[in-house]
């Protein structure tokens, strides 16, 4: 799904609304935006057996992919450029959080979901936030 998000921006032709949602530039930070953005919507449609390990899966994983492509990608960037290299952290990275989001729903936790939940939605809020009020780095450009 990620990868067909990457151009809904151009095939809404560049609708403000689209570009909250799905990536609108080449930045590292639009780019998160194919971790979150198909996570939340595939999973909404997964039926959660156990709300609370659902919940902390979800974001675990969310968070981690997002962290992978950060890190991988710059730690790359030292080195050399490579579309290729970008294209393979990114499956990389998601891979890891899926594995990771898998085993934890799978795991009967102690954890209330509200808590997970909750972070989650921030996370949204927070990105619809920095796209709106766009900060002058390059992360965001």
């Amino acid at each position: 799904m990620g990868v067909l998000f990457h151009y809904f921006y151009d095939l809404f032709n560049q609708n403000k609304f689209i570009g909250l949602i799905f990536p609108h530039n080449e930045s590292v930070f639009e780019h998160l935006k194919l971790v979150l953005v198909p996570n939340l919507i595939y999973y909404s449609f997964i039926k959660k057996e156990d709300k609370n390990s659902f919940y902390l899966g979800l974001l675990v994983s969310i968070v981690l992919s997002m962290s992978l492509i950060i890190v991988l990608y710059y730690f790359f960037k030292l080195f050399f450029e490579s579309i290729i290299i970008d294209i393979s952290i990114y499956f990389v990275s998601i891979f890891v959080g899926q594995i990771l989001f898998y085993y934890i729903s799978r795991k009967d936790i102690e954890f209330n979901y509200r808590y997970s939940f909750n972070a989650i939605l921030l996370l949204v809020i927070l990105f619809i936030i920095l796209q709106i009020y766009t900060p002058n780095k390059a992360f965001f450009r």
